[in-house]
């Protein structure tokens, strides 16, 4: 779990999270990757963590690295635990926990990669056509069908996982698109189910990471603008790469 300034509903994701696995009996240990947060995140996380079941192990980045990066040093962790499930969750509780299981036990079933499917989305206008037009573009460039290519909730059998990570940019911007990626070229079997999307948990409901509190939120922020200039750049290098590879 990749975390960054999300004090004001860390607590809350939390406790819901580790609820839904107490009931199915689920060992979870949880690795957050903190992104060298400003406010009272990592208190917020220090009080709650004894009255959890889950085991509790955070990290902070030396500088923040921005959202990628973070969830990319996350997944290492994870993946150098003894782990035989690995499941990537934002830590803004835009899902409904209650549904996590059951992707949980399709990986197991099936030994396959479980990507959320995001439904009834509820985040700016901005975002959703960023995600068709992502859609569009892996299609055209990949050849990547993927209803919801850069979900945040996903599931992997960590061998699966491992043998992808190698194959993706270190420190990537976009880490769970190029694991969509390439999983479609090198056919690996993914699931995807479909998931309630919800409202941020906490008081900020568009979340931190875009936030512009000077705008107003009909408008794209420019720290996102940015974000996909820049990601635009690094897809383009990483598909060279894979074409110098295939010749």
């Amino acid at each position: 779990m990749p975390i960054y300034n999300e004090a004001d509903g860390i607590s809350e994701s939390l406790s819901m999270l580790d609820e839904v696995f107490c009931a199915r009996n689920f060992g979870v240990v949880l690795f957050i990757q903190n992104d060298v947060s400003t406010d009272q995140t990592l208190a917020k996380i220090e009080e709650l963590s004894p009255r959890l079941n889950m085991n509790v192990f955070v990290e902070t980045n030396r500088v923040n690295l921005g959202h990628g990066p973070t969830t990319w040093a996350a997944y290492q962790r994870a993946l150098a635990s003894s782990c035989a499930i690995v499941v990537q969750l934002d830590s803004d509780g835009q899902y409904d926990p209650a549904q996590i299981p059951k992707l949980i036990e399709t990986c197991i079933e099936n030994e396959s990669v479980v990507i959320g499917v995001r439904r009834f989305r509820v985040d700016p206008w901005y975002r959703k056509v960023i995600t068709r037009a992502l859609r569009f573009y892996l299609l055209f460039r990949f050849q990547l069908r993927c209803s919801d290519p850069n979900s945040p909730v996903r599931v992997y059998p960590a061998r699966t996982l491992e043998k992808l990570l190698n194959q993706v940019p270190k420190n990537p911007l976009i880490p769970n698109i190029y694991l969509s990626i390439i999983s479609s070229l090198q056919e690996i079997t993914v699931t995807e189910l479909p998931i309630d999307h919800r409202v941020r948990r906490g008081d900020i409901s568009i979340g931190t990471m875009w936030s512009e509190t000077t705008k107003k939120q009909r408008l794209i922020p420019k720290k996102l603008i940015r974000f996909c200039i820049n990601s635009y750049y690094e897809m383009r290098f990483f598909r060279k790469n894979l074409k110098s590879k295939s010749v």
